[in-house]
C-alpha cells in the first residue's frame, strides 16, 4: 500500500520491527523489545516494486533497557559487553545488509546513576556512536512517562542535564529546544558522519551531571515518540501522554489463569499510574491455545464489562465488554497471543471464553 495510498507523498516510510515473528523461520532466541525485531527482514526485505519508493525507507526498531523490562541478558555477568552482539543480532545488521538507513525510533530510561538502566544506556550511546547510527529518537521529552521519565524533569520545565549530556555523546548537535512563553519551541543541529566512530566512551556518573570524554555544549536533546512496554516479547505500545499531575509506578502483579479447556487467559499489570485523579493500569492478556486445534477465532468476554478501556491493541472490541482475534491471527497448538489494553481501574479484570472458532 505504501505506493497506492499517497501518491504524492513526497516524505520517508519509516518502518518499524516487530516483537517476535509470527510463522517460520522464527527470530533469534534472545527476547525483543516491541519493536526492535528486524530478523525478518534477512528473508522478507520490504520493496514495493518501486525503485525510487524503496529509496525512502527507512528502518526505524525500538530498543529499551532495564528500566523498561529486566531482560534475562541484563541479569548475565558480562552484562553490558554482551550487548553489541545482542544489538547487531535484532537490528544492527539491517544497514549493511539492506542498504536502508536505521534509524532508532525509541529508546531511553530514567538514567538514574549508579543503575543497570544507567549502565545500558551508557553503553547503547558507546555502540551507536562507534557504529554511526546517530540518528535517532530519544523517548522521551515529557516526563509523566512512568517505565523512562522525561527529559524534562518533573517540574515539566527544568532539563535534566545528564541525559541531555548522554544524547551529546550520540550526536554532538542533537534536536534543540528552548521554552519560552509556555511553549516547547523545537529546532535542528547538524551532525557529519565523519565524527562518528570515535573512541568516545560514556561513563558512569554519581553527581548531577554525565561523565564523557567528548564534552559538547548543548542546550536540548532529541525529538520524542510514544510508549510503554510489556514483559513478554517486550517493547513498546501505546502510553499516556496527557495526564496532569500523574505519578507512575511499575508493577509486575498478575491474576490467576481464567478461562479453561482449549483457550486459557493469564492478565498481568505492565505499568500503574494516576492519571486527573483516576486510576489507570497498563495491563497485558496472554491467550494461550491448549487444544490440538488451531484457534482462528475466540470472543472474549471482560469482566467487569463496563472496564472502561481507553487503549488497545491486537484485539478488536465487539461491544459490551466482548473482544476477538485481529483477522490475521491464527493461534496454533501451544501457542500464545498477547494483546495489550490500558483501562481505567484500581483491579486487573478476567477474561473467558464466549465462543472459539477452530480451522
Amino acid at each position: 500500500h505504501i505506493g497506492t495510498s499517497h501518491p504524492g507523498y513526497k516524505g520517508l516510510f519509516f518502518v518499524e520491527g516487530v516483537g517476535e515473528n509470527a510463522a517460520s523461520p522464527n527470530s533469534n532466541s534472545a527476547a525483543h523489545f516491541w519493536g526492535e525485531n528486524l530478523e525478518g527482514i534477512t528473508w522478507h526485505p520490504i520493496s514495493t516494486g518501486n525503485a525510487a519508493l524503496d529509496a525512502r525507507i527507512v528502518y526505524s526498531p525500538h530498543v529499551y533497557g532495564p528500566d523498561v523490562y529486566n531482560q534475562g541478558y541484563f541479569q548475565v555477568g558480562n552484562f553490558p559487553t554482551n550487548m553489541p552482539d545482542i544489538w547487531n543480532m535484532h537490528f544492527g545488521f539491517a544497514e549493511a545488509l539492506t542498504g536502508h538507513p536505521v534509524v532508532l525510533g525509541e529508546w531511553g530510561g530514567h538514567y538514574t546513576a549508579n543503575t543497570p538502566d544507567e549502565t545500558w544506556q551508557n553503553a547503547l550511546a558507546d555502540w551507536l556512536r562507534t557504529n554511526c547510527m546517530t540518528d535517532q529518537f530519544y523517548w522521551c521529552l515529557n516526563p509523566n512517562s512512568g517505565d523512562t521519565g522525561g527529559i524534562l524533569n518533573n517540574d515539566w520545565t527544568t532539563v535534566n542535564t545528564r541525559k541531555l549530556s548522554l544524547l551529546a555523546n550520540v550526536v554532538p548537535y542533537p534536536t534543540n529546544f528552548t521554552y519560552a512563553n509556555s511553549q516547547i519551541c523545537v529546532t535542528h543541529g547538524w551532525f557529519a558522519n565523519s565524527a562518528c566512530n570515535s573512541a568516545s566512551q560514556t561513563t558512569a556518573s554519581s553527581g548531577s551531571t554525565a561523565s564523557t570524554s567528548s564534552s559538547s555544549s548543548v542546550s536540548t536533546a532529541s525529538a520524542s515518540s510514544s510508549s510503554s512496554t510489556s514483559p513478554s516479547t517486550t517493547s513498546s505500545t501505546p502510553s499516556t501522554t496527557s495526564s496532569t499531575a500523574s505519578s507512575s509506578t511499575a508493577s509486575s502483579s498478575s491474576a490467576a489463569p481464567s478461562g479453561g479447556g482449549q483457550v486459557t487467559y493469564s492478565v498481568s499489570q505492565v505499568n500503574s499510574w494516576v492519571e486527573n485523579n483516576l486510576p489507570m493500569k497498563q495491563i497485558s492478556i496472554a491467550i494461550t491455545n491448549n487444544g490440538p486445534s488451531t484457534v482462528c477465532d475466540v470472543t472474549i468476554q471482560m469482566t467487569p464489562s463496563n472496564t472502561q478501556v481507553t487503549n488497545s491493541w491486537n484485539l478488536v472490541s465487539g461491544g459490551n465488554g466482548q473482544w476477538s482475534f485481529p483477522s490475521w491471527l491464527d493461534l496454533g497448538n501451544g501457542q500464545t497471543h498477547t494483546p495489550g489494553m490500558v483501562i481505567q481501574s484500581s483491579s486487573l479484570p478476567t477474561f473467558s471464553s464466549v465462543s472459539i472458532q477452530t480451522c
